[in-house]
């Protein structure tokens, strides 16, 4: 039950992180451009 929860769960996790992460460098690199 655990490892079930946790396979749907980390795909998910990880899929946020690396949107907030992506998001996080685009805003970054517009703020140094300007």
């Amino acid at each position: 039950m655990i490892l079930f929860f946790s396979s749907l769960i980390a795909p998910i996790f990880v899929g946020i992180t690396l949107a907030t992460y992506k998001y996080w460098l685009e805003h970054r690199s517009d703020k140094k451009h300007k």
